[in-house]
């Protein structure tokens, strides 16, 4: 605080500490050398005013289209956007044709807002609103889904609809001027005192508010108005033009035109001193010369329709929890699609409840971070999900090379330490400036193969690939053994989350993630091969071997559940194995055994009911004499031999041993195999209509009570 007492004058610390905690201090100034030129605002915040107070926001909602009276934005609008102020109670009314209109007027007109309540709809905490958000220094806070009481604009939002109604009921008005008469009241609400005792409108603005202009005519009032010409027209007064004329400046809706006009000179047209019959007709006639007033309107906001949450009836599909460490295409502000990975939530001091999340991502490669609202991006990796659930998105991998840049120097603004960058494509449709010398780390075949077709060998920072380029021949076979590679070998992505290509590699992103996902999945895994007695360890060291075993190589590999949930699987290196003498073919039921079983079951009244076997091929031992050693996974068995006793995933012959043993499990529960087809099992005694259908570890049964079966099953 001593830096800052020049600043002020030299006042004591208490009050300066005591100023800065009453005051915001939003903005700072960036000196450039040289100077340049600001072209257009640097703070669009400090160019409104700033209310001292919270705002909530409703949409109120018509079925009938306003009429179109000339007035920008009324014609054919059927919403309301409503504001109200928490402390003040003074209210802002904006007209809507759909909500993806939602208007940032309010903070033109009346002034930015400490922060900004809503019913957590979408068009309420949309991007484009975030954005004004950020402008504007106003801080936002959505409501707990299913309890729109919680909203304080609810209240307010009750008292205008209830006496728009009212008042139209009163005078007759027609159902299509709702909106005019719904913006009459919301004028006049402003100016008589709220619950406190005290006006909204002198409250927001500081001033005494006069209601001179509310004295004259009421709403939907017959009067004369003068014309140009000094000759009188007939009108209908619907409301105070504020920013209009003089302070006695009203809005007529004329009787010719139906368009609203600002006007000064007016005077009730029932004047019974000063009649005018030719400009009015006389009483008796159909007001407004016979037009006919239509149905009352039905308005009403979404909580009088909708007995749910009203965010577009979809509630996020993640936690925050669930989205933290995911990567997506991230689509900008020019249509390009590139890398973002979702950081951490940001918390802000009002940040009170589980609606009220914004996500930091980072963009590119570290390019810029951006922030985004936990509604927003969850639909956004939701779509996603399910392209990738529908095959429209591939898992991400590498593709090809489409562009380079360079040479770069270390004081370029887009060197990443590489004298020159080359433009990626991935298969999921980002593209990434990435430096020559990282890819070509990965895959040099392929950098090689771009560098000669657009004449880049002997161009310095490219030379080093030449060995690669010398022969044709041996370029074109390097390129199709690269691209079988490939696909094992580069990083892939499932659902937005980064799949491990090795143990480290898991424990390193569980790092990087901040979580333990994948070393729970692994030790799951490695859990249950115990469980199972699937190895038998011999002593330390390839010299324990016992002879007549194959040393093969064993693995982790990863994958990624639709809801989320990480996968480890222990699986054999059983292509470093001779193919064994025995049969290892496994069969399968057939689609027509199934299509049988599936009308036999609807034909005979039995119940259908599908099951998976877990850790299927761990129920069965193996014949194959293989072992490997251990690795850092397996803790203080890391460096042993392990002889595999269980038929391990990966081996040759795993499918047979497991066929084999549910077929010897199925016998002992008196079924045998029908003639037709082997997978398709039927009681021995052929007393009843049962039938069991196998492919590989899934079954698919048909009785009476399946229920009962899969619990001997089990068993």
């Amino acid at each position: 605080m001593d830096v800052l007492r020049p600043n002020f004058a030299w006042a004591p610390v208490e009050r300066i500490k005591a100023t800065l905690d009453a005051t915001t201090q939003y903005y700072r100034a960036t000196v450039h050398h040289p100077f340049r030129k600001h072209f257009k605002s640097r703070f669009p915040a400090a160019n409104v005013r700033h209310l001292n107070e919270w705002v909530s926001t409703d949409t109120i909602f018509s079925d009938v289209p306003a009429h179109d009276d000339g007035i920008p934005g009324h014609g054919g609008s059927t919403m309301l956007q409503l504001y109200a102020g928490i402390d003040s109670h003074y209210l802002a009314g904006y007209p809507m044709s759909s909500e993806s209109d939602m208007p940032s007027t309010f903070i033109r007109q009346t002034g930015a807002p400490l922060g900004l309540m809503s019913d957590n709809a979408k068009s309420e905490t949309s991007s484009r609103i975030q954005t004004l958000h950020r402008l504007y220094c106003i801080r936002d806070r959505p409501l707990e889904p299913h309890n729109q009481h919680q909203n304080p604009v609810e209240r307010r939002s009750q008292e205008v609809k209830r006496t728009t109604k009212s008042i139209m009921d009163r005078v007759g008005c027609p159902a299509q001027y709702w909106l005019l008469c719904m913006l009459y009241v919301i004028s006049l609400l402003n100016v008589m005192t709220n619950a406190h005792g005290a006006i909204p409108l002198t409250v927001v603005t500081g001033e005494v508010t006069d209601v001179s202009a509310f004295l004259t005519f009421h709403f939907w009032q017959e009067v004369f108005y003068q014309n140009p010409d000094k000759s009188e027209k007939l009108g209908r007064w619907v409301g105070v033009a504020t920013n209009k004329g003089d302070a006695l400046t009203y809005y007529l809706l004329t009787h010719d035109t139906k368009q609203v006009i600002p006007r000064s000179n007016v005077r009730p047209a029932k004047d019974p001193v000063f009649p005018n019959l030719n400009a009015r007709p006389p009483d008796g006639s159909p007001p407004d010369g016979g037009e006919v007033v239509s149905q009352k309107p039905v308005i009403s906001s979404l909580n009088d329709t909708l007995q749910i949450d009203p965010s577009a009836l979809e509630l996020p599909c993640f936690s925050p929890e669930e989205l933290l460490g995911l990567t997506y295409l991230h689509e900008t502000e020019n249509g390009d699609k590139v890398w973002a990975k979702i950081v951490r939530q940001v918390r802000d001091r009002d940040a009170s409840d589980h609606q009220n999340i914004k996500f930091l991502v980072n963009v590119g490669d570290d390019d810029y971070e951006e922030l985004i609202a936990y509604n927003e991006l969850s639909d956004i990796v939701e779509r996603q999900h399910q392209a990738e659930m529908d095959g429209e998105i591939d898992t991400w991998t590498f593709n090809k090379i489409i562009d380079h840049s360079g040479p770069l120097t270390s004081t370029s603004p887009d060197y990443k330490g590489s004298s020159y960058n080359i433009r990626v494509h991935w298969t999921g449709g980002s593209e990434t400036w990435e430096p020559l010398n990282i890819i070509t780390k990965d895959d040099p075949v392929t950098v090689a193969a771009y560098a000669k077709e657009h004449n880049l060998v002997d161009t310095p920072g490219w030379k080093f690939l030449r060995r690669y380029t010398c022969c044709a021949k041996h370029l074109r076979r390097l390129l199709n053994q690269t691209r079988r590679q490939s696909k094992n070998n580069a990083i892939r992505y499932k659902f937005g989350v980064q799949i491990p290509r090795s143990v480290k590699e898991a424990h390193a992103l569980d790092k990087t993630n901040g979580d333990t996902l994948w070393a729970e999945a692994i030790a799951l895994e490695l859990l249950q091969l115990n469980q199972y007695n699937n190895f038998e360890v011999v002593g330390r060291g390839r010299q324990s071997l016992p002879r007549g075993f194959q040393l093969i190589h064993c693995h982790m590999v990863f994958d990624v559940k639709e809801d989320g949930r990480r996968k480890a699987r222990f699986v054999a290196g059983g292509h470093m194995t001779q193919p064994s003498k025995d049969s290892v073919y496994s069969s399968v039921a057939s689609l027509r055994s199934i299509r049988m079983i599936a009308f036999l079951a609807e034909l005979n009244g039995l119940e259908l009911m599908a099951a998976d076997v877990g850790n299927a091929y761990l129920e069965s031992f193996t014949k194959e004499k293989v072992a490997f050693i251990a690795g850092p996974e397996f803790g203080p068995l890391a460096g042993h031999v392990l002889l595999i006793r269980k038929a391990l995933y990966g081996l040759r012959s795993s499918g047979a041993r497991f066929h084999e043993t549910f077929a010897d499990t199925l016998r002992a529960l008196n079924f045998m195999p029908s003639r037709s087809d082997p997978d398709v099992w039927l009681p021995d005694a052929y007393d009843k209509y049962e039938y069991v259908c196998t492919y590989v570890d899934d079954l698919l049964v048909a009785m009476k009570d399946p229920s009962e079966f899969m619990e001997g099953l089990s068993i």
